[in-house]
């Protein structure tokens, strides 16, 4: 769908681990601001995660996720190997196990919606 038909969720973000919490923090991937971004701390975990608690169950029939928007791209991917690698999944308790949605890899210097 048109990303104009979307509606922006409010959602309490959280990433396993932050590179400088200030710049880079959580809530900077749900802030429909497209020139920030968060970004977790490749030094401390090798498999990072976001975390959106939406504060009540909902159904949701599309995630729209973006890679950074800053000329990264390739650079990244060389360095870190993993960016553009991107698994949605769900639970509706945090005592739940995840159950995977979708898995897709965006080219390093994708930009638009996944």
């Amino acid at each position: 769908p048109p990303l104009s038909s979307l509606d922006k969720l409010n959602a309490a973000a959280t990433l396993s681990s932050t590179l400088h919490t200030r710049r880079y923090g959580a809530s900077r991937c749900v802030d429909g601001d497209l020139d920030n971004f968060c970004h977790s701390d490749p030094n401390f975990i090798s498999d990072p995660s976001l975390t959106l608690d939406l504060g009540t169950a909902m159904q949701i029939a599309y995630v729209a996720v973006y890679n950074r928007n800053d000329g990264c791209g390739t650079v990244c991917t060389k360095r870190l190997g993993n960016e553009g690698k991107y698994t949605v999944s769900y639970r509706l308790r945090s005592t739940d196990a995840w159950t995977v949605c979708d898995e897709a890899t965006a080219a390093a210097d994708a930009i638009g919606p996944l």
